[in-house]
Protein backbone atom coordinates (compact mmCIF):
# COMPACT_ATOMS: atom_id res chain seq x y z
CA UNK A 1 0.00 0.00 0.00
CA UNK A 2 2.81 2.43 0.83
CA UNK A 3 4.49 1.83 -2.51
CA UNK A 4 1.22 2.53 -4.32
CA UNK A 5 1.06 5.97 -2.69
CA UNK A 6 4.29 6.99 -4.39
CA UNK A 7 2.99 8.56 -7.55
CA UNK A 8 6.25 9.17 -9.38
CA UNK A 9 8.92 6.90 -10.79
CA UNK A 10 11.97 8.65 -9.25
CA UNK A 11 10.50 8.28 -5.74
CA UNK A 12 9.74 4.63 -6.42
CA UNK A 13 13.31 4.15 -7.63
CA UNK A 14 14.58 5.80 -4.45
CA UNK A 15 12.56 3.37 -2.33
CA UNK A 16 13.87 0.57 -4.57
CA UNK A 17 17.41 1.74 -3.85
CA UNK A 18 16.70 1.69 -0.12
CA UNK A 19 15.31 -1.84 -0.45
CA UNK A 20 18.43 -2.90 -2.35
CA UNK A 21 20.59 -1.38 0.38
CA UNK A 22 18.64 -3.37 2.97
CA UNK A 23 19.15 -6.55 0.94
CA UNK A 24 22.90 -5.95 0.80
CA UNK A 25 23.23 -5.28 4.50
CA UNK A 26 21.04 -8.30 5.26
CA UNK A 27 23.48 -10.48 3.33
CA UNK A 28 26.44 -9.09 5.24
CA UNK A 29 24.74 -9.39 8.64
CA UNK A 30 23.32 -12.81 7.75
CA UNK A 31 26.80 -14.14 6.95
CA UNK A 32 28.08 -12.85 10.28
CA UNK A 33 25.16 -14.29 12.24
CA UNK A 34 25.59 -17.72 10.63
CA UNK A 35 29.32 -17.74 11.36
CA UNK A 36 28.69 -16.81 14.99
CA UNK A 37 25.78 -19.25 15.40
CA UNK A 38 27.89 -22.12 14.02
CA UNK A 39 30.74 -21.24 16.38
CA UNK A 40 33.03 -20.40 13.47
CA UNK A 41 33.48 -16.79 14.58
CA UNK A 42 32.95 -14.49 17.53
CA UNK A 43 31.00 -11.23 17.15
CA UNK A 44 34.28 -9.39 17.73
CA UNK A 45 35.77 -11.09 14.65
CA UNK A 46 34.09 -8.46 12.46
CA UNK A 47 35.72 -5.17 13.51
CA UNK A 48 34.47 -2.11 11.65
CA UNK A 49 37.89 -0.46 11.53
CA UNK A 50 39.68 -3.28 9.66
CA UNK A 51 39.27 -4.80 6.20
CA UNK A 52 36.59 -7.49 6.20
CA UNK A 53 37.68 -11.09 6.83
CA UNK A 54 35.92 -14.08 5.38
CA UNK A 55 35.09 -15.66 2.06
CA UNK A 56 36.03 -13.59 -1.00
CA UNK A 57 32.36 -13.07 -1.97
CA UNK A 58 31.66 -11.82 1.57
CA UNK A 59 34.51 -9.31 1.43
CA UNK A 60 33.21 -8.06 -1.92
CA UNK A 61 29.66 -7.92 -0.49
CA UNK A 62 30.87 -5.69 2.34
CA UNK A 63 32.51 -3.37 -0.18
CA UNK A 64 29.41 -3.41 -2.40
CA UNK A 65 27.28 -2.51 0.64
CA UNK A 66 29.60 0.34 1.61
CA UNK A 67 29.68 1.61 -1.98
CA UNK A 68 25.88 1.67 -1.99
CA UNK A 69 25.89 3.57 1.30
CA UNK A 70 28.17 6.18 -0.27
CA UNK A 71 26.06 6.59 -3.41
CA UNK A 72 22.51 6.45 -2.03
CA UNK A 73 22.55 10.00 -0.56
CA UNK A 74 23.57 11.49 -3.92
CA UNK A 75 20.70 9.78 -5.73
CA UNK A 76 18.33 10.72 -2.89
CA UNK A 77 19.34 14.39 -3.13
CA UNK A 78 18.75 14.45 -6.89
CA UNK A 79 15.36 12.73 -6.57
CA UNK A 80 14.24 14.95 -3.69
CA UNK A 81 15.34 18.09 -5.54
CA UNK A 82 13.03 17.13 -8.38
CA UNK A 83 10.20 16.34 -5.99
CA UNK A 84 10.55 19.66 -4.13
CA UNK A 85 10.80 21.69 -7.34
CA UNK A 86 7.88 19.88 -8.95
CA UNK A 87 9.89 18.71 -11.96
CA UNK A 88 8.46 15.64 -13.65
CA UNK A 89 9.17 14.25 -17.09
CA UNK A 90 9.44 10.95 -18.93
CA UNK A 91 13.19 11.53 -19.23
CA UNK A 92 13.51 11.97 -15.46
CA UNK A 93 11.57 8.73 -14.95
CA UNK A 94 13.79 6.88 -17.43
CA UNK A 95 17.07 8.09 -15.92
CA UNK A 96 15.94 7.25 -12.38
CA UNK A 97 15.27 3.71 -13.57
CA UNK A 98 18.63 3.57 -15.35
CA UNK A 99 20.31 4.63 -12.11
CA UNK A 100 18.58 1.93 -10.06
CA UNK A 101 19.20 -0.88 -12.55
CA UNK A 102 22.85 0.20 -12.87
CA UNK A 103 23.22 0.29 -9.07
CA UNK A 104 21.84 -3.23 -8.65
CA UNK A 105 23.91 -4.59 -11.56
CA UNK A 106 27.06 -2.97 -10.17
CA UNK A 107 26.52 -4.58 -6.77
CA UNK A 108 25.72 -8.01 -8.21
CA UNK A 109 28.78 -7.87 -10.45
CA UNK A 110 30.93 -6.76 -7.52
CA UNK A 111 29.77 -9.62 -5.31
CA UNK A 112 29.97 -12.30 -8.01
CA UNK A 113 33.59 -11.84 -9.05
CA UNK A 114 36.76 -9.91 -8.43
CA UNK A 115 38.21 -10.65 -11.86
CA UNK A 116 39.55 -7.95 -14.16
CA UNK A 117 36.60 -8.45 -16.49
CA UNK A 118 34.09 -8.12 -13.65
CA UNK A 119 35.85 -4.98 -12.46
CA UNK A 120 35.51 -3.46 -15.94
CA UNK A 121 31.84 -4.42 -16.13
CA UNK A 122 31.29 -3.01 -12.65
CA UNK A 123 32.92 0.27 -13.67
CA UNK A 124 30.60 0.42 -16.69
CA UNK A 125 27.59 0.11 -14.41
CA UNK A 126 29.01 2.86 -12.20
CA UNK A 127 29.43 5.07 -15.25
CA UNK A 128 25.75 4.37 -16.02
CA UNK A 129 24.84 5.74 -12.59
CA UNK A 130 26.91 8.88 -13.07
CA UNK A 131 25.40 9.44 -16.51
CA UNK A 132 21.90 8.92 -15.10
CA UNK A 133 22.52 11.50 -12.35
CA UNK A 134 23.83 14.03 -14.85
CA UNK A 135 20.85 13.49 -17.13
CA UNK A 136 18.44 13.81 -14.20
CA UNK A 137 20.09 17.08 -13.18
CA UNK A 138 19.73 18.34 -16.77
CA UNK A 139 15.97 17.96 -16.40
CA UNK A 140 16.06 20.61 -13.65
CA UNK A 141 17.71 23.23 -15.89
Amino acid sequence: AFFAKLNDTPSRCLIGAVCWQLALVSGVVGYRLIKVALGQAKPSDFPADEPPRGAPWYRRAVRAHLNSVENLPIFAAVVLAGKVSGVSSPALDLWAQVWLVSRVCQSVTHISSGSATATTVRASFYFGQILALIMMLREYC
